[in-house]
């Protein structure tokens, strides 16, 4: 009954976003992805061993970025496939040349399901967190597919413990980030469960010891302090204008690296910002707003600020703030991050701050910039706490090998 249920639920799912694919970008091109998918099936099937890594998004492929790339490392032979359920995650990756194939994961229609795996028979398949469709999984696991769930993170939620309960038996191995998805795992009668740290501190160390050089980046600093705000929104933006006036900060330049940047959303930042700013594609002399205007750089350009304000906690929850810590930056953020283990240890080690306001805001960057030992200490506690956490993605690699 709970399959037949879900089951309507995926073919409503997959009506409304035809239909929502008449006028919404996002799922215009999702509809165009699967049917390039459904093409391919008229190809001949891969003759290597298929290896099958699953994100919802670009979020989920950096978690998971270091092991498909250890795994090629180690198996040049196999056959990589990567699918992505979000366009915006496929958009950034679909040329990745890591893999063999970027692709759309299917609608979890049974047949569409059943299509994907008897033309692909993965041997392996290995999602990353939370991205849990019930038919495609278990037609990967009756076609004798080992099925992995990598830095699984999950709620008590009712359709955890209704719809996923049933998915999770599936997964022969599953690496949780905390006790909570540990009890949810058994509780689902799954044997293999262990507790493992998160695979994105590899991703953003490694990314931190790259080289990387900015010539724009570095003009417009002109060796001044720097506060980046990576991530945000529109209100995050509005929290950081009030600190852009306060002539005790003037002394820093500022990168704001909004969440999209869909043209009328870059517009209505930059009219938000109440002192001069000029976008990344176009830099202006005299600016002490410098807001990017692309995809990709944000993580690498970490490295240049003195301190990192981290966007989406005054809505649905913050970003990444990992890349960040990578750098060893005193790290603030919106009061809604309960839900991200990162943030909680940061804040206790002394190198996150939660602000509620533009006057909290503003409070801790005074502190960080007129109590240097404050500032020295959170450097160094954000450094640490991405080197005490690294190895996880080596660990469940060398599982998934043995």
């Amino acid at each position: 009954m709970i399959h037949l249920i879900y089951n309507f639920s995926i073919y409503l799912y997959s009506i409304l976003t035809k239909i929502a694919a008449i006028w919404n970008d996002k799922a215009k091109k999702r509809i165009l992805g699967i049917k390039d998918l459904h093409q391919l099936y008229k190809n001949p099937k891969p003759i290597q061993p298929v290896i099958w890594f699953h994100c919802a998004s670009l979020g989920e492929f950096e978690q998971g970025r270091t092991i498909i790339e250890l795994y090629r490392k180690n198996h040049p032979e196999h056959f990589l496939l990567l699918t992505f359920f979000s366009s915006s995650g496929y958009e950034a990756k679909k040329n990745y040349p890591i893999v063999d194939l970027v692709t759309y994961l299917p609608f979890d229609i049974p047949s569409q399901a059943q299509d994907f795996i008897t033309y692909f028979n993965p041997k392996i398949g290995i999602i990353i967190k939370y991205e849990l469709w019930w038919n495609i999984i278990e037609k990967a696991k009756e076609s004798n597919c080992k099925l992995y769930l990598v830095s699984a993170k999950l709620s008590p939620s009712f359709y955890n413990r209704l719809i996923n309960r049933k998915i999770l038996s599936f997964f022969d191995t599953i690496f949780c980030q905390d006790k909570i998805t540990e009890k949810i795992c058994l509780d689902a009668g799954c044997i293999n469960v262990l507790v493992e740290k998160d695979t994105r501190y590899d991703r953003v160390f490694e990314i931190s010891k790259s080289s990387y050089e900015n010539e724009i980046i570095e003009n417009f600093i002109n060796n001044k302090p720097v506060i980046i705000a990576g991530s945000v929104w529109l209100k995050d933006v509005l929290i950081l204008s009030e600190a852009f006036k306060n002539p005790k900060l003037s002394q820093y330049q500022w990168i704001i690296a909004p969440h999209e940047i869909d043209p009328e959303n870059l517009e209505e930042i930059k009219k938000t910002i109440s002192i001069n700013s000029c976008f990344y594609s176009k830099t202006e002399t005299g600016s002490r707003v410098l807001i990017i205007d692309n995809i990709g750089m944000l993580s690498k350009i970490y490295r240049y600020a003195h301190i990192c304000f981290i966007g989406g906690g005054f809505d649905n929850g913050i970003h990444n703030t990992l890349e960040a810590a990578a750098y060893g930056k005193p790290i603030i953020f919106g009061p809604k991050f309960s839900n991200f283990i990162e943030a909680k240890l940061l804040i206790k080690n002394n190198a996150g701050f939660s602000i509620k306001n533009s006057s909290e805001f503003e409070k801790i960057i005074l502190e960080l910039t007129e109590n240097i030992l404050k500032y020295k200490n959170a450097c160094k506690n954000s450094t640490e706490l991405v080197i005490n956490n690294l190895g996880a993605s080596f660990r469940i690699l060398n599982t998934i090998n043995n």
